[in-house]
């Protein structure tokens, strides 16, 4: 069966992101929202990137929200990074705009420019109270920093928790209660402070037992522990 080019290099970009799972490996892309700051997203919650279409202004606008625009037939919010992070630069015009899908919400951060991807251990990515964050920057925003090679820090923003903080946190459905067994449980993975409130908050309403750890290297970590407690036994954890 001959292939196409464009399938070939979603085959590739799919086998790419495959291995990369099973290497305790990240990929973050690196932008500048209009400081002297690098900043970065977990490209996994990274639609595409692109220039800053015509946006509409609307008002009763929530804070950090500059307006709407219009992305494939879809009306999308436009969210001005440098004010959450609480700089506004040098006042120039940001035309280059980040889009995320992430939470079943999609929406563009607008930066003013992205630099490269890059791919880094888990083993170099610290929680933000344990290194020094960006100066001025909003700690609640920051996830999580690692470093690059030149020794120049880089914030790895919490996008979750900026979208909460325009839309607010999302209303939880009634679930159902899990039938679990008795020493069953589940154990989860998340480094954003709004991604695991929300799980935890379902979890409690379905009655289940939780662990959660806040990066990979963490989790992984847990993990072999418990990989090592229960031996040949079937491991009663759940991991998501």
């Amino acid at each position: 069966m001959n292939m196409s080019a464009a399938e070939a290099s979603l085959l590739a970009s799919v086998d790419a992101r495959t291995k990369l799972a099973g290497s305790n490996k990240m990929e973050i892309l690196l932008f500048s929202p209009g400081t002297r700051e690098t900043f970065g997203i977990n490209v996994f919650k990274v639609r595409e990137v692109s220039q800053t279409p015509l946006i509409t202004k609307a008002p009763n606008m929530p804070f950090g929200v500059e307006g709407v625009l219009s992305l494939r037939g879809n009306i999308i919010p436009i969210i001005s990074l440098a004010k959450f992070i609480g700089s506004e630069g040098d006042g120039r015009k940001l035309d280059t705009m980040i889009v995320t899908e992430f939470n079943k919400s999609t929406q563009a951060f607008l930066v003013d420019s992205v630099d490269r991807i890059i791919r880094v251990d888990w083993d170099k990515v610290r929680a933000p109270e344990n290194m020094m964050a960006t100066s001025g920057t909003n700690q609640n925003l920051i996830t999580a920093i690692t470093e690059l090679e030149d020794g120049k820090l880089v914030s790895i923003l919490d996008v979750e928790q900026i979208l909460a903080s325009v839309v607010g946190e999302p209303h939880l459905p009634d679930v159902p209660t899990a039938q679990l067994e008795q020493d069953q449980y589940i154990f989860f993975v998340d480094d954003s402070v709004v991604a695991r409130k929300e799980i935890t908050s379902v979890l409690e309403k379905m009655g289940v037992k939780f662990q959660q750890a806040t990066n990979g290297r963490e989790a992984w970590d847990r993990l072999q522990v418990l990989a090592s407690r229960t031996g040949a036994k079937t491991n009663p954890c759940t991991t998501i």
